[in-house]
């Protein structure tokens, strides 16, 4: 917002310094957002490919029970980060996205992917 200042010679122009913090803030709040997205969706996709597909039961012939369950507690601990790290640029890409920020709407998009592969891979909703 711009405040008009007028004096007798020449009328200045000052920036409400309020408005301005506000639209930095969630301009951050955006790209934290962001990054937690990243973060999130980057876990999620790393257990899909390295250790989602050896989590089937055949495979603990082959592994043996102890390397089985290390796999199984490794793809949990990352679908774990993917939930919440998901939900969280979720929820703070929304409210950055309400604000008027492209970044948010972004943020909140991958935010979801990355809490659905989280609850696909860090729950037993899914099995």
């Amino acid at each position: 917002m711009v405040k008009k200042c007028s004096s007798p010679i020449v009328t200045l122009y000052s920036i409400d310094k309020q408005y301005l913090y506000k639209k930095n803030i969630m301009k951050l709040l955006s790209y934290v957002a962001v990054l937690a997205s990243v973060i999130g969706i980057s876990a999620s996709i790393y257990c899909q490919i390295e250790y989602v597909p050896k989590l089937s039961h055949s495979m603990i012939d082959i592994f043996g029970p102890r390397l089985y369950y290390s796999y199984s507690e490794t793809a949990l601990i990352f679908g774990y980060i993917a939930l919440f790290a998901g939900g969280l640029g979720l929820v703070i890409g929304i409210i950055a996205g309400v604000k008027k920020q492209i970044g948010g709407w972004i943020a909140a998009v991958i935010g979801l992917i990355s809490f659905i592969f989280g609850l696909f891979q860090a729950t037993q909703l899914f099995n």
